[in-house]
């Protein structure tokens, strides 16, 4: 339990400091839900158990959505509705 428990933060993969903003709230016990890009077979960066290797991804729950493709547009609405059904003000 944190500071910030009850609150849910949803974040699109980045380069900067939004990762490391999130992952403060996310230590303050923030509840926080992180859309990736899938890995591609050509990406040669580190990579642990079949996802990119990332320290700041820390206490966060990802998902991996190729967001050019229709369905997964469709699964990000649906991951909005269900925390707008929660009552956290989030509209898709």
């Amino acid at each position: 339990m944190g500071v910030l428990s009850g609150i849910r933060v949803v974040e699109f993969e980045a380069i900067g400091p939004a990762p490391f903003g999130t992952r403060l709230l996310a230590d303050m016990g923030g509840e926080v839900v992180r859309i990736d890009r899938p890995v591609k077979a050509t990406d040669l960066g580190p990579k642990l158990e079949g996802k990119r290797a990332d320290i700041a991804g820390r206490n966060r729950r990802t998902v991996a959505l190729e967001l050019k493709h229709p369905e997964s547009v469709a699964a990000e609405l649906e991951l909005f509705e269900r925390l707008h059904a929660l009552g956290l003000g989030f509209k898709a």
